[in-house]
């Protein structure tokens, strides 16, 4: 069991059992019991949930990077692998998302350009290892 050795929480009215890491919690994918953030009452219950769901955004980036690799066999022009419009349109939807779910559209928009451009970096590099270079 690890614990936090973490002064200003423990300044903050926490206690050491509260810093302490489930020691039940599973390292790999699967099901995680935990309560909603509103039923929360401990550290414990809130470090299970967000590494859970931080195992769950991982795996979806991992998917959507396959589709970032599809789009790269697909594209029949590396002129086409970087296109504006998408990036902006891809933005603009998650911020509306963000909205909708009360998270800050400021920080998804940060967020989302590192994550777009480093997929387009990661398509170029799949592109260019399939094709021959172009003239």
């Amino acid at each position: 069991m690890t614990v936090t050795n973490d002064a200003n929480a423990l300044g903050k009215g926490l206690s050491q059992s509260d810093l302490k890491s489930d020691p039940n919690q599973p390292t790999e994918e699967g099901p995680v019991s935990y309560p909603s953030a509103a039923d929360a009452t401990t550290m414990v219950h809130v470090r299970t949930a967000i590494d859970d769901l931080d195992r769950q955004i991982v795996s979806l980036l991992g998917k959507r990077m396959r589709y970032i690799e599809a789009a790269a066999r697909i594209k029949p022009s590396r002129s086409v692998v970087r296109d504006q419009w998408r990036v902006d349109d891809v933005i603009s939807k998650c911020k509306a998302t963000a909205e909708k779910v009360d998270f800050p559209p400021e920080l998804v928009e940060r967020v989302y350009a590192v994550l777009v451009e480093g997929s387009i970096q990661h398509e170029f590099k799949r592109w260019d290892a399939t094709r021959e270079p172009e003239p």
